[in-house]
């Protein structure tokens, strides 16, 4: 067997694999051997037929296994040989036979060999986070509608911005057709979600009054049945609502708080924790995206292909859970792909660096680390028993392990280099 290896880019080989037609002729006629062992041939009793027959019947079949064991098995051996370091199954661009023989190309991609030569001693800036008053008070006063309370206006008051407004649809007429009537309707006139033409038609009514009006359904409506298409309604006001927004006081009570104080100390440390975590992980990818620039290493192709291939089977999985056919959602699927290829990208760049940090600082989680994290986890957890049989499966250990790896590394990344929060 000759073997050939040339390097087409820092992550990309190309393996040519020569294989001389004395070996070949040998390997082939020992396919042919076990193929007759259980050919059925008419005429013959099985494993009976001679040799030239099985030979003209069966010789494609025979080169074909031959072919087929001779790329995964040669491959596997000059792989093994040469230490290389195959990150995505190997591509066949060529088997041939020829009078020489058989030859067959392959085209390996390797994970990179990365020498981190700067990595400490750069400066980073970190936005403090905190809360204002403005934000708070939005809270609160979002908690207030959720708790809102209606009361209803007098009879001689019309239906205005601020109401929320229950009728009956008397009669529902949809391009000609007659679709009966609906209900204890309820609309709230402050909101935007309201079809244009229904909030102008109940505007200034009163309680009792009737209605009749026509529109055309816009042509971007969820229900596509209905774009583009006229209906009449004929509608009866029942009953004119005012909201009644709940004090700071009755806010508390009704949440069982002590004080408005302390809620709003929850609420800027709900707001605090949730920005923190927004800029912690900006942080984290200018860190990386930092040590990238300064030491800049290629990334497979085919790596990146497969991660980003993992994440849109992750979103597809997650759409059809919720019970809905992604294929009939209208997504741009290539778009989709190369934004999933994009965050691969960033994705594999961090885990290459981070373990090249490991190894140069010799970074590590011990057993008894691991087992610590694993008990301080199951001790959250109501069903203990079970969450710990599961932390201990390899793969559930294993992704414990890496995670807490990143911790380290990048707390030593945060320790050895200047953070300032501005």
């Amino acid at each position: 067997m000759n073997v050939e290896i040339n390097d087409l880019s820092p992550v990309k080989k190309k393996i040519t694999v020569k294989i001389s037609k004395e070996e070949v002729s040998a390997k082939i006629n020992q396919e042919l051997l076990e193929i007759a062992k259980k050919a059925k041939i008419k005429g013959f009793r099985q494993g009976k037929a001679p040799m030239s027959l099985v030979e003209k019947l069966y010789l494609d079949e025979a080169r074909r296994k031959f072919a087929d064991k001779s790329v995964n098995e040669s491959l596997l051996e000059v792989i093994n040989k040469n230490n290389i370091d195959v990150a995505v199954r190997p591509m066949i661009e060529k088997e041939e036979f020829n009078a020489d023989g058989f030859v067959f190309e392959a085209v390996v991609e390797t994970h990179p060999v990365i020498k981190l030569e700067k990595y400490k001693g750069f400066e980073f800036k970190k936005p403090k986070v905190t809360a204002d008053e403005g934000e708070i008070e939005a809270k609160i006063s979002e908690m207030k509608e959720k708790h809102i309370e209606y009361e209803e206006v007098p009879e001689d008051i019309t239906a205005s911005h601020e109401h929320v407004v229950s009728f009956d649809v008397l009669n529902y007429n949809l391009e000609g057709k007659e679709q009966g009537q609906s209900l204890n309707q309820e609309v709230d006139l402050s909101k935007d979600t309201v079809f244009k033409e229904i909030k102008e038609a109940i505007l200034g009514l009163k309680k009792s009054n009737e209605k009749e009006f026509s529109f055309v359904y816009p042509e971007d409506i969820e229900n596509e049945k209905l774009r583009g298409k006229e209906a009449k309604l004929k509608i009866k006001i029942n009953a004119i609502k005012k909201k009644k927004l709940l004090t700071d006081d009755e806010l508390i009570k009704k949440i069982g708080k002590d004080s408005i104080e302390s809620l709003k100390n929850e609420i800027s440390a709900a707001i605090i924790g949730s920005k923190q975590k927004d800029v912690d992980a900006k942080f984290k990818k200018e860190v990386f995206d930092k040590i990238y620039s300064e030491n800049p290493f290629e990334i497979p192709e085919g790596l990146k292909n497969e991660v980003a291939f993992e994440m849109l089977q992750s979103f597809v999985k997650s759409i059809e859970q919720a019970g809905l056919d992604p294929n009939k959602m209208g997504f741009e699927w290539d778009k989709i792909f190369e934004s999933y290829k994009a965050q691969a990208e960033d994705f594999l760049k961090r885990q290459y660096i981070i373990k090249a940090v490991k190894i140069a600082e010799n970074i590590d989680v011990s057993d008894e680390e691991l087992n610590s994290l694993i008990n301080a986890m199951v001790e959250k957890s109501y069903n203990k028993e079970k969450l710990l049989e599961y932390y201990n499966r390899p793969e559930a250990k294993r992704n414990i392990y890496l995670k807490e790896i990143e911790n380290k590394v990048f707390d030593f990344l945060v320790t050895n280099n200047t953070v300032l929060e501005e």
